[in-house]
C-alpha cells in the first residue's frame, strides 16, 4: 500500500514537471477534467500561459500528490525495516512538490 501511494505521488509529480517539455512538443497530458474545471485550454498550456486558472489547476494536482505522500508517511510504520530504503524517493518528491 505504501509503495503504491509513493508511486502515485511520483507519477503525479512527474506529470507536472514534464508539462513544459511536452508543451514544447505540442502535447498536453494533463487530465481533461482538470483543464475543463479550471477553464484552461490545451492551447493555453502549449503557449505557456501563466494565469490564475492554470496556477489553480497545478495547485490542485500538486495537492493530490501531497495527499498521497502524507498518507504513505502515515503508513510507513507498516513497512518492514529492511524495505524502508526503497521509500527514499519520497524525500525527493516532497522537494519537487514544494518547487512546483
Amino acid at each position: 500500500m505504501v509503495a503504491s501511494l509513493v508511486g502515485r505521488c511520483q507519477g503525479t509529480v512527474t506529470l507536472l514537471r514534464s508539462v513544459p517539455y511536452h508543451a514544447h512538443k505540442n502535447k498536453v497530458y494533463l487530465p481533461l477534467d482538470g483543464l475543463m474545471k479550471h477553464d484552461v485550454s490545451q492551447q493555453d498550456i502549449i503557449r505557456g500561459k501563466q494565469n490564475s486558472n492554470i496556477k489553480d489547476m497545478v495547485k490542485e494536482i500538486a495537492t493530490l500528490a501531497t495527499s498521497h505522500l502524507k498518507e504513505a508517511r502515515n503508513l510507513k510504520k507498516s513497512v518492514p525495516g529492511s524495505a524502508r530504503s526503497t521509500l527514499l524517493t519520497a524525500v525527493r518528491l516532497k522537494y519537487h512538490i514544494f518547487i512546483i
